[in-house]
């Protein structure tokens, strides 16, 4: 199973400010939900789950399957969406309904998670003209180091700017 990181950051490396709202571009939110589209999934986390869920809803996702991580969570919050306890949970489910591709769509602790144990192998990130002053970075707490291959640069408008990483492994 293929698995992208797809985030949108600040200049500085934050995916969101501390009250967890996300100031991007309409360019940026319409790349990822072209990706997610593709892709026809999203994994997240559970501070993720709660924004969205609180904020808009999942209407927007389309007919994406949309797994939540999380230990504090469980089935019946919101029909339609699948509780795990574990990345590794998350990707057997995909490949139990025929997935071959998952998108990581957040947290910060979601993505160190992935990052920790080995699953990531494409990093997306869309970088966003902006210096958040605090927040939520890239990846919580410590991760190891992994080298990157830049695969591809694709401008998203002409402020925004989107970069296509492989993992090397």
């Amino acid at each position: 199973m293929n698995v992208t990181l797809y985030m949108a950051v600040s200049a500085n490396g934050f995916i969101a400010r501390s009250d967890d709202s996300t100031p991007w571009s309409d360019e940026e939110w319409s790349a990822f939900l072209s990706e997610v589209n593709s892709v026809g999934n999203m994994i997240i986390g559970r501070r993720t789950y709660e924004k969205i869920a609180s904020d808009t809803g999942f209407g927007e996702y389309g007919d994406a399957t949309v797994v939540v991580v999380s230990h504090a969570l469980s089935a019946g919050d919101i029909t339609g969406i699948t509780f795990v306890s574990s990345p590794e949970e998350a990707l057997h489910f995909f490949e139990d309904k025929g997935f071959s591709e998952a998108l990581i769509a957040g947290g910060a602790t979601l993505n160190a998670s992935f990052l920790k144990a080995g699953l990531v192998d494409r990093l997306v990130l869309d970088v966003e003209p902006r210096l958040l002053g605090s927040g939520f970075r890239l990846f919580s707490g410590e991760v190891p180091e992994r080298d990157l291959r830049l695969d591809e640069v694709r401008n998203l408008s002409d402020q925004s700017v989107q970069l296509r990483y492989s993992v090397v492994k």
